[in-house]
């Protein structure tokens, strides 16, 4: 529940604030609530590593929606997919917000337009899950998708990330 603020700011700086909060899809209420939150957690931050504190909230505003269309769009046309365990966990739970889109890929690998590939990791995961869900049968995304296993190249490449 939220509760009335009163604040005493220069008009100027009020229509720039609104002006800002417009282009960026938001509210002045909302720009000062995230700002005092980060005032309140920074203390909690000063103890993060570095990398982390840069990462941390770096990717606020995205428009998940885009996100998603982009993902049907770009994963409809490709023949072979890495799958990511949420997408299986999205389907399996019918789960908001990425259930459609999860399921339109899925649909893509099923009827063989396009080849899925699963992460071996995922298939042990998916049987744990599976065994705790009553050792449902269904639970089994490897007759869908094709274990794979990362090459040494491809784990060099991804333990070197663009942010350092």
């Amino acid at each position: 529940m939220n509760a009335k603020l009163t604040l005493t700011v220069d008009p100027h700086v009020i229509a720039a604030a609104k002006r800002y909060a417009a282009e960026a899809g938001t509210s002045v209420s909302q720009i000062v609530q995230d700002y005092l939150i980060a005032i309140v957690a920074a203390p909690l931050r000063a103890t993060e590593p570095p990398v982390l504190a840069r990462l941390r909230g770096s990717m606020r505003g995205v428009d998940l929606e885009d996100h998603r269309r982009h993902l049907v769009e770009k994963y409809s046309s490709m023949r072979r997919v890495l799958i990511d365990l949420n997408v299986v966990i999205d389907v399996l739970l019918d789960r908001a917000p990425h259930a459609e889109a999860s399921a339109a890929l899925w649909a893509a690998i099923e009827t063989g337009e396009a080849e899925g590939l699963l992460a071996a990791h995922c298939v042990t995961t998916l049987h744990y899950l599976a065994s705790r869900a009553g050792g449902s049968s269904e639970i089994n995304a490897s007759r869908t998708c094709s274990p794979c296993s990362p090459s040494r190249h491809s784990i060099r490449t991804s333990s070197k990330p663009p942010w350092r």
